[in-house]
């Protein structure tokens, strides 16, 4: 019976980290789909666009984990830390993949990643009956 604060946590999934996982679940499905049915550079396209996308969502979950006990202008602090962190990873790992890889398909890619982003609003709204997620 404990009333602590890593109790609430264990009954059940955080949302932040459904929505990340749902989108890992997602990037690597479509990844290997389309390896195996399109082809070798539309296939890494893709897992660049979600890696794009579920590196930095990452980043953020972890920024906001902790957050539920502080004050108003902690948890604000970092929120908007986290958010700032998250338009610089995705700025860096755009400007990283576009320089460093030779060979990709920027219409996989940000298809890829545009799709993954919506996963920030359609999970919230499939998972709103589902008792095991924490909100």
């Amino acid at each position: 019976m404990d009333t602590g604060k890593g109790a609430e946590r264990s009954e059940g999934i955080s949302l932040v980290v459904c929505i990340v996982g749902s989108q890992s679940v997602a990037v690597i499905c479509a990844s290997l789909l389309l390896l195996f049915w399109i082809g070798r550079v539309e296939a890494y396209s893709v897992l660049l666009g979600g890696l794009i996308c579920v590196i930095p969502n990452a980043y953020f979950a972890h920024r906001i984990r902790d957050s539920a006990g502080m004050d108003t202008a902690g948890m604000n602090a970092r929120l908007v830390t986290g958010e700032i962190g998250k338009w610089v990873l995705s700025g860096t790992l755009f400007l990283f993949v576009f320089i460093k890889v030779e060979e990709v398909n920027e219409i996989y890619l940000f298809v890829c990643f545009l799709l993954l982003q919506s996963f920030n609003l359609f999970v919230p709204l499939a998972t709103t009956n589902m008792p095991f997620i924490n909100r």
